[in-house]
């Protein structure tokens, strides 16, 4: 009686859930890489094409292993140096309108601040990467933030634009490049 029970209550609870839809993954955000996947029909043929190299051969196995450990570690290398201008080249830009009006004749009007955050704990601003168009009463960088200070001297009106182009910190490129190579070359078959 109680199996009966416990089968009823399974066939219930299974009617209840709801399988989750798959989604197409999206465009890549202009703050992130191209996905690892990318690479690796690119690289699962690179592989191939030393494998062959290989088998070609005399059958030396100290030296066939030697060539090929020579050759994937070439590989990953330029797996490396490829990615990481990807990294590099990844530099989102946010920007922040800030004004300041004064309809007095006398003293200074201060407007405070108006800031940008990074896209993503990942990304960093530095001062290199940062400009202002208008006028510009200060800036500063805060980790992820950067801002805009504006204030305006007697009557009239001031108005500024902050650009900032944020960039990967480069510990997250490292951690990534690591990751991303171990999962890559394991993904192709050899070892990470």
């Amino acid at each position: 009686m109680l199996h009966k029970i416990g089968c009823a209550v399974g066939v219930l609870l299974s009617s209840l859930v709801v399988p989750a839809k798959a989604q197409a993954p999206g465009p890549t955000p202009d703050y992130e890489v191209p996905p690892l996947s990318n690479y690796v029909g690119e690289y699962r043929d690179k592989r191939r094409v030393i494998l062959e190299a290989i088998e070609a051969m005399p059958p030396d196995i100290d030296a066939r292993m030697a060539e090929y450990d020579r050759r994937i570690g070439k590989l990953r290398d330029d797996f490396r140096v490829a990615r990481l201008a990807e990294y590099k080249a990844v530099n989102p830009e946010r920007i922040v309108e800030h004004s300041c009006t004064s309809k007095s004749s006398g003293g200074v009007k201060n407007c405070g601040w108006k800031c940008t955050a990074s896209p993503s704990p990942d990304h960093f601003a530095a001062p290199e990467t940062v400009r202002v168009d208008g006028t510009n009463k200060g800036t500063r960088i805060d980790g992820g933030a950067a801002c805009l200070k504006m204030t305006v001297a007697g009557k009239g009106r001031n108005a500024g634009v902050l650009h900032v182009n944020y960039r990967f910190q480069p510990a997250v490129v490292e951690r990534r490049l690591n990751d991303e190579t171990k999962r890559l070359f394991d993904i192709i078959g050899t070892r990470g």
